[in-house]
């Protein structure tokens, strides 16, 4: 898939990249499958299909961000909704997160739990959505917006889990 300066991307484009996806997703018991996604629209599509792998898999959801933004995350309320019934969305924001509907969804739920660090600058972590131990977006540049994504790396999202829960054990004895 060619990368477009512009982000921009016709439907023709983002449909082929979502088939592609959606290959990936069904393939992701037989092989270890990591590929690139170098849009906000391939971002949104990979999310998508996060939301459908926790939900599918009964997994919690953590994502580590910048500032959660809402005109990104608000795309997925109805499968946040979904999956807040019986799994966690835990999120970290590096500085404050926006308000918006899925920042106030998952903030009020018991099952929702978002943290700010409120960071003058970025702390050096790489963001990334990950749900269960397998499956996560993991950016390689915000700036750039290139990332890299699997559905059953489950040696990068053990990492990434662990990385999670090490920052908010970090946020925890700074409070």
């Amino acid at each position: 898939m060619k990368k477009n300066k512009s982000n921009y991307q016709s439907d023709a484009e983002i449909n082929a990249y979502r088939e592609m996806v959606e290959k990936h997703y069904q393939r992701k018991e037989k092989e270890i499958i990591e590929f690139d996604n170098s849009s906000i629209a391939h971002a949104e599509v990979v999310t998508e299909y996060l939301f459908k792998y926790a939900i599918e898999n009964k997994t919690d959801i953590k994502i580590f961000t910048g500032r959660l933004k809402a005109n990104f995350y608000d795309k997925f309320l109805k499968q946040a909704r979904t999956l807040l019934k019986t799994q966690k969305i835990s999120i970290i924001c590096e500085k404050q997160c926006e308000e918006g509907r899925f920042q106030a969804l998952v903030g009020d739920d018991d099952n929702g739990e978002i943290l700010n660090i409120n960071a003058s600058q970025d702390i050096g972590v790489s963001h990334f959505v990950l749900a269960g131990e397998s499956a996560y977006r993991d950016e390689k540049s915000d700036a750039l917006k290139t990332a890299d994504a699997s559905f059953n790396g489950r040696m990068r999202g053990s990492f990434l889990s662990v990385l999670f829960d090490e920052i908010k054990n970090k946020i925890s004895l700074l409070s």
